[in-house]
């Protein structure tokens, strides 16, 4: 029996045109889940922060981000209220999401955006890395291979076999 079933909802014996209604058990559990829901929301926005803000995104950008950070927002809310508080909107579950928001803004925030403009950087330094490498190597076999005569050693293979090229056989 889970905290969300009809039995653990109607412990008292409801009949089937009872209102139904959770349990303080249940709840409880849906005010913890929408903390934490509010956290992981407050992470999502950090996160699309940050890479607007390392991206330099110019002002169309910045209102997609922040149109799609609001359509993942609304989603999460519709599916966590359809998962959760069996499709009921509560107040406490907004609250929650609101508090976990909160919580996380004054408490963490400036520690995951200093850790993701450091993630930023080092995936962009790796990124240059990789080009410099691919580069030095490109510079390396335009130099040292004789570039024209592998192209058109290449070539004879690409050429159809000159059974195919006679007429009357396709």
């Amino acid at each position: 029996m889970t905290a969300f079933s009809r039995e653990a909802a109607c412990s008292h014996g409801c009949s089937e045109g009872e209102a139904m209604f959770l349990s303080q058990q249940a709840q409880l559990l849906a005010v913890l889940q929408s903390v934490l829901l509010g956290v992981g929301i407050s992470v999502f926005y950090d996160v699309m922060g940050a890479w607007r803000h390392y991206t330099k995104a110019g002002p169309w950008v910045t209102a997609l981000c922040d149109a799609l950070f609001w359509v993942v927002l609304l989603a999460a809310l519709f599916e966590f209220s359809l998962a959760v508080a069996p499709g009921q909107s509560r107040y406490y579950v907004l609250a929650g999401v609101v508090f976990g928001g909160i919580v996380y803004f004054g408490l963490v925030s400036e520690l995951v955006q200093g850790l993701l403009r450091t993630l930023f950087s080092l995936i962009s330094w790796l990124i240059g890395l990789v080009r410099r490498a691919a580069t030095m190597v490109r510079d390396f076999l335009h130099v040292h291979v004789p570039y024209k005569k592998i192209s058109d050693f290449v070539k004879k293979f690409a050429k159809k076999p000159s059974i195919f090229r006679r007429k009357g056989i396709k």
